[in-house]
């Protein structure tokens, strides 16, 4: 069987190409080829595919055996190449030698083509073997050094012990993670340093397991060499020979006391939602109590006839049903679903307004700093939840600074971008803008930090301090959609910084209404719809009495069936958010279904959807808030009855 061979020929007379390709196939060799004459050529050919061997004439026209050399070399092949030619002074021979010639061979001796062929094939494949083994060789090298630089930057600990269980090695994360020094580890035990609590599982349960070849994971505490806990996830692997003889253990550790640390927050994020969630259960009927209490007051306060003492009673009772909504108000702020009355407000004018009563509250020894950006942008915010918010810092770093020191309030915009939110799993991207509140204080350490946000959790003394300021304080924020985030060393003093989203609106900022007369009645008909038979009663007397005709449902069903006897009559529909059956939103979906111009308003205690004015379900046309007055009953109605329908 002849054998292959591929051929690139360097050669302008195609006859004597021919002369060579028929030695080749007198020796039994298969030949393919390409002929080529110029350095353009030459490129495409070896672009075209890979070839066996080059054989150049020494001279052409255009073109030469040094030229050809030149571009073979500059790509890094090691094609065999050789040079035959009618005459090669041996000046030229020994140059063409040192730029990479294999040999020269002229035409008339014909017969030492082949066999210099042969030999510079072999060599090439010997080349090429080397090349191989050395090129494994790296590879090997190069696994060794990427495996033993990844044990030693490895943020896990890890460490090799004999088949006696004596450590041999600890990369630096372990002693990172312990605390001890190479030297002071190595010949442990493998459990070292588990602590005397954990011995006895080393000894009867892991090292037993390890020992029959099972690989081995749990979570160990473990104590530093300052005596201080962390808990580790530990897994302990046997390593075998090829005979199947264990010769070495592999433990690597990844300590996990930040990740406890984490799911211990979400367990208390988590139980706060509980407790937020039953708060919002209860908060519906307790308004409904309160509406009744406050509604049947002010009913009974309209009669002219009532004694002094009664109508002061009476006037006790209204006072404290409003103090009852305000406390629950108060309370559903811990579950972040109390209502906000945010409007487009510049952080700085709110600062600015606060700036004379802080002077009032905080001590003269410590000094106030503003540092307000002057192109602030609005937000969307609640003014005086708001002044809570720096209220409770400012108090807070009022008590960090006994001695005096330096409080400084800071505004500016910023743009949190992906890298920062990806860091930061409460933020999104957007435009924020930041309020920062600093002081010279104590500062406070990691402990400390991870529960300044906890409800009741404070550092001051017995009957100093609630601990639900910052709780407060990250309530409002987050119900805000903003985040808050602390930086503080101890005996370096701390940083809140708080980023509220851009309002993107175009609103600007508006002053509260400060009505206070009753608004006007009307003649037109309210569909009242309600589960509560006392509210319904006194909605009739409220709106009754301002002139309005009432027709009442206690369902989503009722109400559907009323507005459809009365289609044409209804112009206002109360309807109240959660009710049993059919809700108050499916009922407003199909009455929008019905009709689409209808005018609804939302009543709702039940704070669980988070309900603003500016952010009504959709199809409503505006909101009432349990419990309310007979103002807060009849405002909304003839607000929303002589708004015009685009």
């Amino acid at each position: 069987m002849n054998t292959p061979l591929s051929v690139l020929l360097i050669e302008d007379s195609e006859n004597d190409a021919l002369l060579l390709l028929n030695e080749f196939e007198q020796a039994g060799f298969e030949t393919s080829s390409r002929r080529v004459q110029s350095a353009p050529e030459l490129r495409a050919a070896l672009d075209e595919r890979s070839w066996d061997v080059v054989i150049s004439d020494h001279s052409l026209p255009r073109f030469n055996s040094f030229a050809a050399l030149e571009i073979i070399r500059a790509r890094g092949l090691e094609l065999p190449f050789l040079i035959v030619s009618g005459t090669i002074g041996d000046e030229d021979a020994v140059r063409a030698m040192k730029a990479g010639a294999q040999d020269y061979i002229l035409k008339d001796n014909l017969k030492r083509l082949v066999p210099a062929v042969r030999r510079e094939l072999k060599e090439a494949r010997i080349r090429l073997e080397k090349n191989q083994v050395q090129m494994e060789l790296d590879r090997l090298i190069s696994r060794q050094k990427l495996l033993a630089t990844a044990v030693e930057q490895a943020a896990e600990a890890i460490s090799i012990a004999g088949s006696d269980g004596n450590l041999q090695y600890t990369n630096p994360a372990f002693v990172n993670m312990s605390g001890y020094t190479v030297e002071e580890v190595l010949g442990r035990k493998l459990c070292f340093p588990w602590g005397e609590e954990n011995i006895s599982l080393f000894e009867n349960e892991v090292w037993p397991a390890l020992v029959r070849g099972e690989a081995w994971t749990g979570h160990i505490k473990k104590r530093k060499k300052d005596g201080s806990l962390y808990h580790s996830n530990t897994t302990i692997s046997p390593v075998q020979d090829d005979a199947g003889r264990i010769v070495n253990y592999v433990s690597v550790c990844r300590d996990i006391t930040r990740e406890l640390d984490l799911r211990n927050q979400l367990s208390q994020a988590q139980k706060m939602e509980a407790i937020g969630a039953l708060a919002g259960g209860v908060a519906h009927d307790f308004n409904n109590l309160l509406t009744i209490v406050l509604g049947y007051a002010e009913l009974l306060l309209m009669n002219k006839d009532l004694g002094e003492e009664v109508r002061s009673d009476l006037e006790k009772i209204a006072q404290a049903a409003q103090n009852g909504g305000e406390l629950v108000q108060r309370l559903m702020m811990f579950s972040r679903k109390a209502e906000i009355k945010a409007r487009p407000i510049n952080l700085n004018q709110q600062i600015e307004k606060l700036q004379k009563l802080l002077s009032r509250t905080i001590p003269k020894m410590i000094e106030i700093r503003l540092h307000l950006a002057e192109d602030l942008a609005v937000v969307n915010a609640d003014p005086t939840q708001m002044e809570q918010v720096l209220m409770n810092l400012a108090v807070n770093s009022k008590h960090a600074m006994p001695d005096g020191g330096r409080l400084a309030i800071e505004t500016r915009n910023i743009l949190l971008d992906e890298e920062y939110c990806r860091l930061h799993v409460e933020a999104r991207p957007g435009e924020y803008v930041l309020l920062a509140v600093s002081d010279t204080g104590h500062g406070m350490d990691d402990k400390t930090m991870q529960r300044i946000f906890e409800p009741f959790f404070t550092t001051k003394g017995p009957g100093e301090g609630t601990g639900l300021g910052l709780a407060m304080v990250y309530a409002i924020i987050k119900q805000h959609q903003g985040h808050i985030r602390c930086y503080s060393t101890p005996g370096q003093g701390t940083t809140f910084k708080i980023y509220l989203p851009v309002f993107q609106g175009q609103g600007r900022e508006v002053k509260a209404s400060r009505k206070k007369s009753l608004p006007r009645g009307g003649r037109e008909t309210i569909l009242l719809v309600d589960d509560e038979p006392a509210i319904l009663d006194m909605g009739v007397r409220i709106l009754g009495s301002a002139g309005y005709k009432v027709i009442l449902a206690s369902t989503g069903e009722e109400a559907l069936e009323a507005f459809q006897k009365a289609r044409g009559e209804v112009a206002l529909i109360v309807l109240d958010l959660i009710m049993p059956g059919m809700g108050g939103r499916r009922c407003l979906k199909k009455i929008r279904r019905l009709d689409d111009r209808v005018k609804i308003v939302i009543s709702s205690g039940h704070t669980e959807f988070g309900l603003e004015r500016n952010t009504l379900p959709e199809g409503a046309d505006g909101f009432i808030s349990k419990p309310f007055t007979m103002s807060e009953l009849l405002r909304p109605v003839r607000e929303v009855l002589d708004r015009k329908r685009d």
